[in-house]
C-alpha cells in the first residue's frame, strides 16, 4: 500500500512539475485574440465610461450655479434704528443653449471613441496576424536549417571517407567542416529569430511572456489576392475606421467651438431679494439682470476652436487621399509578393536536382565536395527565400485587409 501511495505521489509531482502543453494557435485565432486583448485596445476603450457619464450630466437642469448674496449692518437714524439684513438669490440662465451644446460635444466624444476602438481593434488584429505569420516562418526556417545541419554532417562524413580512401583532397575536409560550422551558426540564428517572433506574437495577443503557444497552420496562401483594386478602394471607403475617426474628430472640434461660445456667452439673471430694515420693515423684490450688447466674451475661444475644426476638416480630406494611396500600394504588394514566390518556386526543382546530382557524383567519386557544398548552399538559400516569400504573401494580404478595414469581417 505504501509503495502504491509513493508511486501515485511521484506521478502527481511529475505531472505538476511538467511544463504546460503549448496551445496550438491558428492564424484566425491569433487575429481574433489580438483584436480583443492586443496592445492599444484597452487604451482606446478607456474613456468610454467617462464620456457616457458626460453625456448623462449634459442634461442637468442647472447649467450655472445659483448665486446668493447676504448683507447685514446696523441702521441708526433720528426715528430709531436696529439690525438691518438683506438676502438675494440669483440664477443665471444661458442664452446660447449650453446644455444642448454639451450634449452635442458628448455625442461627438463617444463617436470618436467608438471609431478609435474600431481602429485599435483592427490595428491589434493586424499586428497579431502578422506576428503569427512571422512566427510560423521562423519555425519553418529553423526546421530548414536543422535539416541543413544534418546534410552538412553527411557532407563532412563523405569528405572524410574520400580523403581516407585516397580519392579526395584534404581541402574537402576543410570545406565540409566550414560548411558544418556555418550550418550550426545558421541554426542558432534561426533559434534566435524564433524566440523574437514568439515574443512579439505573445505581446500582440495580450499574453504573458511565458505563455505556451504553438503557431499552427500553413503559410500557403490563396492563388489570388483577397481583393482587386476597385473592390479594395470601394471597401476601404465603406469600412476603414480611419475615415470615421477623422470625421468624428472634425465633428468634435466643431462641437467644442460651439460649446466654448455658448459657455462664455452672456447670461440672463433671474432672482429675488428679501430685506429686513432696521426700522422693522420687510421688503421683497424681484431681480432681473440682463447683459448689455457691448462685449463678445466667447468670441476668442470660439474662433480658436473653429481653427482646430478647420484643420480637422482638412485632415479628413487628407485621410481620404492617403487611404486611396495605401490601398493602391497594398493591392500592388499582394500581386508583387505572389509573383516573387512563383519565380522562386521555379528555381527550387532545378536546384534540388543539381544538389542530388552533385551528391551522387561525390558518392561515385566523379566530383569533389566543393560542388556539393555550392549546390546545397544555393538550394538552402532558395528554400529560405521561397519560405520568406510565402510568409510575405500572408503579411501582404493582412495589410490589405487591414487597410480597407475588413480584417475582422465586421462593420467598423
Amino acid at each position: 500500500m505504501r509503495r502504491l501511495v509513493g508511486i501515485l505521489t511521484g506521478a502527481w509531482l511529475i505531472l505538476m512539475s511538467a511544463p504546460a502543453l503549448a496551445q496550438e494557435l491558428s492564424r484566425d485565432a491569433a487575429t481574433r485574440q489580438g483584436a480583443d486583448r492586443g496592445p492599444g485596445v484597452a487604451i482606446a476603450r478607456a474613456p468610454d465610461a467617462s464620456y457616457r457619464d458626460a453625456l448623462s450630466e449634459s442634461g442637468a437642469l442647472l447649467v450655472h450655479s445659483p448665486r446668493g448674496l447676504a448683507t447685514g449692518g446696523h441702521r441708526a437714524s433720528s426715528i430709531g434704528g436696529g439690525l438691518e439684513a438683506s438676502v438675494s438669490l440669483v440664477q443665471d440662465i444661458s442664452l446660447r443653449g449650453v446644455a444642448a451644446r454639451r450634449a452635442d460635444s458628448a455625442h461627438a466624444l463617444l463617436a470618436a471613441t467608438h471609431a478609435d476602438v474600431s481602429r485599435a481593434r483592427q490595428a491589434a488584429a493586424g499586428r497579431a496576424a502578422i506576428a503569427w505569420s512571422t512566427a510560423r516562418e521562423a519555425e519553418e526556417l529553423l526546421a530548414l536549417r536543422k535539416a541543413s545541419t544534418l546534410e552538412a554532417e553527411t557532407l563532412a562524413r563523405l569528405a572524410a571517407a574520400r580523403v581516407t580512401a585516397g580519392t579526395g583532397m584534404p581541402s574537402e575536409i576543410a570545406m565540409a567542416q566550414g560548411e558544418l560550422a556555418l550550418a550550426n551558426a545558421n541554426e542558432l540564428d534561426g533559434e534566435g529569430m524564433l524566440t523574437e517572433a514568439m515574443s512579439e506574437l505573445r505581446f500582440a495577443m495580450g499574453l504573458p511572456p511565458d505563455a505556451a503557444i504553438d503557431p499552427g497552420g500553413s503559410l500557403e496562401a490563396p492563388k489570388d489576392p483577397p481583393l482587386d483594386g476597385a473592390a479594395a478602394l470601394r471597401t476601404a471607403f465603406e469600412r476603414s475606421p480611419l475615415l470615421p475617426l477623422a470625421a468624428a474628430r472634425r465633428d468634435l472640434a466643431t462641437s467644442d467651438a460651439a460649446l466654448a461660445f455658448a459657455q462664455q456667452a452672456p447670461t440672463l439673471g433671474l432672482g429675488a431679494s428679501y430685506t429686513h430694515e432696521g426700522t422693522g420693515d420687510s421688503i421683497w423684490s424681484a431681480i432681473v439682470a440682463f447683459p448689455l450688447p457691448f462685449a463678445n466674451p466667447g468670441g476668442y475661444e470660439s474662433a480658436r476652436q473653429m481653427g482646430a475644426a478647420s484643420v480637422a476638416g482638412r485632415e479628413l480630406e487628407l485621410a481620404r487621399a492617403d487611404l486611396a494611396r495605401m490601398v493602391a500600394l497594398a493591392v500592388h504588394e499582394c500581386q508583387h509578393t505572389r509573383e516573387t514566390h512563383a519565380a522562386l518556386g521555379r528555381a527550387l526543382a532545378p536546384l534540388e536536382s543539381a544538389a542530388e546530382m552533385a551528391r551522387a557524383q561525390l558518392e561515385a567519386g566523379t566530383s569533389d565536395a566543393t560542388l556539393l557544398a555550392f549546390a546545397r548552399q544555393r538550394l538552402l538559400a532558395a528554400r529560405e527565400r521561397s519560405l520568406h516569400a510565402a510568409a510575405e504573401i500572408q503579411r501582404a494580404d493582412t495589410r490589405l485587409l487591414l487597410t480597407v478595414g475588413d480584417l475582422l469581417g465586421d462593420a467598423p
